[in-house]
């Protein structure tokens, strides 16, 4: 059985200066990656997420890419409610474009970090192969 990067979990908080904070935690074995993004009260949620998630991929690629949110939306894709995003990795001298998607079952944030986890996977996969 391969190993892969995993989803964890994420949590939503609330800083005194009254900013959203999304944390993201993936783990890949036994290590724990974990990375936030932060943004005013009124902000977008759902990038938070995103953007906290592909934090975390960057720690775990080790600088072998980084990632770049560039939109995220909820759609509805064949009757369900799907968080859609697209991502820019530069990757081995081109930029690259990748779309990652994940219906929302009850967690609206959890979906955008599986998304964002689903659009960097062929990446990650390159990574872990070498």
């Amino acid at each position: 059985m391969r190993s892969r990067l995993r989803y964890e979990a994420v949590q939503k908080t609330i800083t005194p200066e009254s900013n959203i904070c999304i944390s993201v935690t993936l783990s890949y074995r036994e290590q724990i990656y974990q990375s936030s993004a932060c943004g005013s009260i009124d902000g977008n949620e759902v990038e938070l997420a995103a953007e906290a998630c592909l934090k975390a991929v960057e720690q775990f690629v080790q600088g072998h890419f980084s990632c770049q949110l560039i939109e995220a939306d909820m759609l509805h894709v064949l009757g369900r409610p799907t968080i859609v995003l697209l991502v820019r990795i530069p990757f081995e001298g081109r930029e690259i474009e990748i779309f990652g998607s994940c219906k929302i079952s009850s967690n609206v944030l959890e979906a955008a970090a599986r998304a964002a986890l689903d659009a960097t996977n062929r990446y990650v996969e390159l990574v872990i192969s070498k």
